[in-house]
């Protein structure tokens, strides 16, 4: 955990600033999880791709 610094701003629909404060506070990073999630996902997608291509047959292939 590290004590930061972390600018706030409040806009409206328009994207104008109504306020903006700079307050300091404790932050957590959680990114870890995040990157094994990724990492996961793409192993997942990796293992998926290297699967041999399904055989199509078309036209008189199917009724022989």
């Amino acid at each position: 955990m590290a004590l930061l610094d972390v600018q706030v701003i409040l806009r409206d629909d328009d994207g104008i600033v109504l306020e903006s404060q700079v307050i300091r506070t404790m932050i957590r990073r959680s990114a870890g999880s995040q990157t094994q999630n990724r990492i996961r996902k793409l192993e997942v997608a990796r293992r998926h791709g290297e699967l041999p291509l399904p055989k199509l047959l078309f036209g008189d292939e199917v009724t022989n």
